[in-house]
């Protein structure tokens, strides 16, 4: 940004720091700050596409398609919040307590599955480019989908049974592991 707007020797300072300021290092910022020049002055030549309102519209943005792009982002953003997620993290020990569980074994429970949720989006850094994005959100909405519908089946077949009843607990067990699938899928 400093380059940007024409303040090159608080460029070439905070680089300087942040590179080093004595022999070898001093070359790298340098190097580094000319980069940064010769960006700027590109961008300077393609006004329209530098603006929010570009990025928007596409104005500019030529075989890049960058409108599509970031409404694209913009949209699996909010679609990600609509499929509840947050409500299921947060909630998740209410969650595992109408299932049937004891408020500290649903609290433990939930932990539980804050870190199967953590794990599972490693496999991702992993599998992801090899299988495909819209693979991945495709089949991962359906298995959500799923999964949630189960466990709120589960809990509703719980919350029938007999109370401490084995057969309200295996149902809480089966809701509580819906949830750990929907979680690690979102994940």
């Amino acid at each position: 940004w400093l380059v940007k707007v024409g303040r090159h020797e608080e460029a070439r300072y905070i680089l300087g720091r942040l590179r080093g300021e004595h022999g070898e290092d001093a070359g790298v910022a340098e190097a580094e700050f000319q980069d940064i020049k010769n960006i700027a002055e590109l961008e300077q030549t393609h006004v329209y596409s530098n603006s929010y309102w570009s990025m928007f519209t596409g104005r500019g943005s030529g075989k890049l398609h960058m409108a599509r792009r970031v409404q694209l982002v913009v949209w699996l953003q909010i679609m990600q919040e609509w499929v509840g997620i947050a409500g299921v993290t947060i909630y998740a020990p209410t969650i595992f307590r109408i299932a049937g569980f004891n408020s500290q074994k649903s609290q433990w429970i939930s932990g539980l599955n804050n870190i199967f949720y953590m794990f599972s989006t490693l496999i991702c850094v992993f599998t992801l480019d090899k299988i495909g994005r819209r693979k991945t959100l495709y089949w991962g909405s359906i298995a959500q989908g799923i999964a949630m519908f189960l466990a709120g089946g589960f809990s509703r077949l719980g919350q029938d049974a007999p109370l401490n009843s084995p057969r309200a607990q295996s149902y809480g067990a089966a809701a509580a592991s819906m949830i750990f699938i929907f979680t690690s899928t979102f994940g």
